[in-house]
């Protein structure tokens, strides 16, 4: 019998790799799956295995893996401990990045108060009110600050990531593009472009929600 592959140290020598898109956008189920399975104590798993957990083929699991440069181990499987150590490497979760979220509505203020960020290994540091109607007040354990002191905020704390839901009243690119912030999490309906320092993610939940009607009213057909 073959002995298990060592996993005393993450697997994961990869920092600064670039990955197709498709791939980036599979390796959080990847991680949610690990997470769960680590949490339960397992200590391996197959390719197979794998792939039925993430409703994906056998072949694309090992591809998957294999980009990522795991090979696993025959008659052994995969180590899920390594596997999920090199993940959380790959996606950033041990680099304590932080974030500030601009908006007060309510769906800016569920977000503070979700644990979605510490979950991921994201520091929330702020919250900006473009409006200026709860500034001085706390959600989800940090302080409601003023849109204008953003530009300050960020030069005196390390700010990777901002997270936008209203763009009301402020010019949500100029100040981006100021406070020198280099990922965008914009859920507003104006789409910000990203830039040479700035990765930009725009969801516009209107749009997902037009989408999810419109296969609705115009299901796919099976072939």
């Amino acid at each position: 019998m073959e002995d298990a592959p060592d996993v005393s140290k993450p697997a994961d020598e990869r920092g600064g790799r670039r990955f197709p898109a498709p791939l980036m956008q599979r390796l959080p189920r990847y991680y949610r799956v690990l997470r769960e399975l680590a949490a339960g104590e397992i200590v391996k798993i197959s390719s197979k295995e794998l792939a039925s957990a993430l409703k994906l083929t056998d072949s694309q699991v090992r591809q998957d893996l294999s980009a990522i440069g795991e090979t696993g181990q025959r008659g052994y499987g995969y180590s899920v401990r390594r596997l999920f150590f090199g993940l959380s490497e790959i996606l950033g979760v041990n680099d304590e990045f932080s974030a500030v979220i601009i908006g007060s509505d309510p769906f800016a203020l569920a977000l503070a108060q979700e644990p979605i960020f510490a979950r991921h290994g994201i520091v929330l540091k702020a919250v900006f009110d473009p409006k200026g109607l709860i500034v001085g007040q706390r959600v989800g354990g940090v302080s409601v600050l003023a849109i204008d002191d953003l530009i300050g905020f960020v030069g005196e704390n390390s700010v990777d990531i901002a997270v936008i839901t209203d763009y009301t009243g402020y010019d949500a690119e100029k100040l981006i593009d100021l406070a020198s912030i280099s990922g965008i999490w914009n859920f507003t309906d104006y789409e910000l472009p990203g830039g040479r320092r700035t990765i930009v993610h725009n969801y516009t939940l209107g749009d997902m929600m037009m989408t999810l009607c419109c296969e609705m009213k115009n299901p796919r057909r099976s072939v």
